[in-house]
């Protein structure tokens, strides 16, 4: 149970879906149990999200539209294809930045009935609350099953200013110690930035089962093959160079 949030109505999917995705105190076992409870709530029953208020609220809809779209495509649809086009809208809706309250809109209404006739949008309130909840948790248990079986993995912030800077003044001092002259110290620092960026060609996969660093930078090819080279430098130092 979590004690440092008020819960006034005690509803229970709002406990879960807070110990699944939000709760920051939970122990490690309960915020694992509760995350796969919530994404494996079937999208198809909203009776399964929205509390007793919000299961006696009815959308308008337009009957005249709905009668005439009767006559040329059935409006039956299966509780899996409902829970299908509804998992595929609220990924839209989340990825593509869209405002929750469009999926009331009158003619957003119209554009999914023409789409599919029996699919009945679900609220706005829905869609920003329990649905958005379960998919947040079905995505957070795909990424720590991910992690869970990934290896070599480092988790940092990224590298601050201070250290870029000092990375690169280093790249540019053995470079110049070996002979590099100022034009190709600029063209070598800009090739840095497009690998900090993961630009072509140094958006290439690396796989540490299948190959060594070496053998990988053997094979970018650019126009000015600095880059490279210091990489390929650097990873031929012995300790005892």
């Amino acid at each position: 149970m979590c004690i440092k949030t008020y819960w006034p109505h005690g509803h229970p999917n709002e406990l879960e879906d807070h110990l699944a995705n939000n709760c920051r105190e939970v122990p490690e076992l309960v915020h694992s149990f509760y995350l796969g409870v919530v994404s494996a709530r079937d999208f198809g029953r909203e009776d399964t999200f929205s509390s007793p208020e919000n299961s006696n609220k009815k959308r308008k809809t337009q009957v005249d539209q709905r009668e005439l779209t009767d006559w040329f495509e059935s409006t039956n649809i299966n509780s899996q294809k409902k829970a299908s086009i509804t998992r595929a809208l609220v990924r839209a809706f989340i990825c593509c930045g869209i405002p929750f309250s469009i999926i009331e809109n009158p003619f957003f209404i119209e554009f999914l009935h023409e789409m599919r006739p029996g699919y009945e949008p679900p609220t706005s309130e829905l869609l920003s609350g329990r649905l958005l909840n379960q998919e947040t948790a079905r995505i957070n248990d795909k990424i720590k099953e991910i992690i869970k079986n990934s290896e070599n993995l480092t988790l940092a912030r990224g590298l601050k200013a201070v250290y870029w800077k000092t990375i690169t003044t280093t790249a540019a001092q053995i470079w110049q110690n070996n002979g590099g002259d100022r034009r190709s110290c600029n063209r070598l620092l800009a090739q840095m930035r497009n690998y900090e960026l993961r630009k072509s060609p140094y958006n290439q996969e690396f796989d540490s089962h299948l190959e060594t660093p070496m053998s990988w930078w053997l094979t970018i090819k650019d126009k000015y093959d600095y880059l490279p080279a210091l990489a390929i430098m650097v990873f031929s130092i012995t300790p005892h160079s």
